[in-house]
């Protein structure tokens, strides 16, 4: 039995209603039924929003649904074929490799490191507060966690002073050669007195460029004729705002051999100690695999958090009650200490807020599968060579899941009645992101340490509306002002 259809234009199908606001176009879209067809340019597609069919998906026959296809070509070439891309026994063997890294009792190591960067951030804050100035929150939020990624999984300062790469090996980021891109450690100066540029500064350009042109290309007709090795003026600008990515990259990558060599101390056991100690060089793939592996997910790790971050304290400005009682949480528990280990879990209405917060607002918007065998969810044939949307957007705030589904309440997650695959902010199954125990341990330390000491309310007059990126972020910037407790 075929699904319901929306019937769109002749050639584009609905394309120009979901480029205008994919948000609204699902949402509408889901209420024809819980499967539903439409085409998108040349492309078939489905959305899935019952539960059930999450499940098919992402579970139960998981392996006829790849991550494959244009918009998955597309993040592949930008940050490359790492985990969130790869495929099959490449992918296999990274997550073989990288899976010990994110174990459970490897987590609670990484507190501290979490707790260090809060503590910045939560002065910053003050000395703003102190200034009557207000913060940009999703960037001040994305640099914090950025830096926290870098340290806790990386072992590598980005705000280093000395580095044992040069200046241009930075790349076109910071005014050098974008040769550099691919200039890893291995060919590294060794230039210990050269002044490092910020690479924060320089992961937050070129990644602000490649999610414009994600994004662009993600809703334009032309991209799959033109791809993206046509010279045109936006193909250049995407491709040289990866070379800048990976040039900070690699930089990192020589930063931390040459800091291994000279400390000549026991190894730092983290994900990059175990990226450098896989055998890519066996494999013939050298560092440039190990640069697919790191760029994703330094990338993921910290626009996860950042988003999530923005959101939830957005949120709680807009509902004094929950604030209150999660600042109250927060004094009990950690009485004016920085959060460890050992506190995150005596803290579940401040990990309430943040599921609440990644219900109404999922980092990852949506999912995209490649449908690879033919398939029938709910009675609905799945053609082979079709691909399906899955949205947590769409299915978060779906009225037969969630009572009040529009709602902020946190206490819904006290006490969790809901269907299992009607929340799934970081997938299920196989796939499931890997960096999940991260991500929310990192925000229940940064929010608690927030709320223990300031408040953050939003400027007036803004209007605080997502827009459906590579994350879901505010369209417009979210500007908050800071307030001592």
């Amino acid at each position: 039995m075929l699904a319901p259809r929306i019937q769109g234009l002749p050639l584009v199908g609905a394309f120009f209603a979901h480029r205008a606001d994919p948000l609204d176009f699902l949402t509408r879209a889901s209420r024809l039924g819980d499967v539903v067809g439409f085409r998108l340019g040349r492309s078939e597609f489905h959305l899935i929003s019952h539960p059930d069919g999450v499940q098919r998906v992402l579970v139960d026959n998981a392996a006829a649904y790849h991550k494959t296809g244009p918009g998955q070509d597309l993040i592949r070439y930008a940050f490359g074929d790492g985990l969130p891309t790869s495929e099959g026994e490449r992918w296999r063997a990274q997550r073989r490799t990288t899976g010990p890294a994110f174990r459970n009792d490897r987590m609670a190591d990484l507190v501290p490191a979490m707790a260090s960067g809060a503590s910045v951030l939560v002065d910053a804050l003050l000395t703003s507060a102190s200034r009557g100035d207000a913060i940009e929150a999703t960037e001040t939020f994305a640099r914090v966690t950025l830096e926290i990624a870098s340290r806790a999984m990386f072992g590598v300062d980005l705000a280093s002073p000395a580095s044992p790469v040069g200046a241009a090996q930075i790349g076109h980021a910071t005014g050098g050669s974008a040769q550099a891109a691919r200039t890893t450690g291995g060919s590294a100066s060794t230039d210990r007195t050269t002044p490092q540029p910020d690479r924060a500064a320089a992961i937050e350009r070129a990644l602000g460029t490649i999610r414009c042109e994600v994004t662009r290309r993600g809703t334009s007709l032309t991209h799959g004729i033109l791809g993206t090795s046509a010279p045109t003026p936006g193909n250049r600008r995407f491709a040289a705002a990866i070379r800048d990515l990976r040039a900070v990259a690699a930089s990192m990558l020589a930063l931390r051999r040459a800091t291994s060599r000279d400390d000549g101390g026991e190894p730092p056991d983290d994900l990059l100690a175990i990226l450098l100690g896989a055998d890519h060089a066996a494999n013939g793939d050298g560092d440039e695999a190990l640069l697919d592996q790191l760029v994703p997910l330094l990338i993921a790790s910290h626009l996860t958090t950042s988003n999530t971050l923005t959101w939830t304290l957005w949120l709680l400005s807009q509902d004094v009650q929950a604030r209150e009682r999660a600042e109250a949480e927060v004094d009990r528990v950690l009485g004016g200490r920085t959060p460890g280990a050992d506190d995150v879990e005596q803290l579940p209405f401040v990990r309430a807020v943040i599921d609440e917060a990644m219900r109404l607002y999922p980092p990852g918007w949506r999912l995209v599968r490649w449908v690879a065998d033919d398939d029938e969810i709910a009675g609905f044939r799945i053609p082979r060579a079709t691909r399906v949307f899955l949205s947590p957007w769409v299915t978060h705030r779906h009225p037969a899941w969630w009572d009040a589904p529009d709602a902020f309440r946190p206490e819904r997650f006290l006490a969790p009645a809901h269907e299992r695959f009607a929340y799934f902010p970081f997938g299920f199954g196989v796939r499931q992101c890997l960096g999940r125990r991260f991500a929310l341990l990192e925000a229940t330390v940064l929010v608690s340490s927030i709320l223990q000491r300031v408040r953050l309310d939003p400027v007036p007059g803004q209007l605080v509306v997502p827009a459906a990126q590579m994350t879901l972020t505010p369209r417009d910037g979210l500007r908050m002002r800071p307030s001592p407790r």
